[in-house]
């Protein structure tokens, strides 16, 4: 219910300024697969965004301690999430 409740948030209200977008999307991607490897390629496929938006935002959440970053042994650079769900909620609600 509460993945439902967050998401139903951001889309409704239309959240689509800048980095926001990207970063909420991160967020929600990470909120809703809490286990699942990613690549910036994977999100920015999906969601329509740019990369090079989608991998700067990416950075800061790796900087914050949020995403950690991986690299696998062949060259591939994945991430994934290093907070509870509940966390990543309470870090949707606070987005502008």
């Amino acid at each position: 219910m509460m993945n439902s409740v967050k998401e139903g948030r951001l889309v409704s209200s239309g959240e689509r300024r800048g980095g926001t977008s990207a970063k909420s999307e991160v967020l929600l991607f990470c909120l809703k697969h809490p286990r699942l490897n990613f690549t910036a390629e994977c999100i920015a496929a999906v969601q329509e965004i740019s990369k090079s938006a989608l991998e700067e935002e990416i950075q800061s959440l790796v900087a914050q301690g949020i995403v950690s970053k991986h690299i696998s042994d062949s060259g591939t650079t994945f991430y994934c999430s290093n907070t509870t769900q509940k966390e990543l909620a309470k870090l949707i609600e606070v987005l502008p």
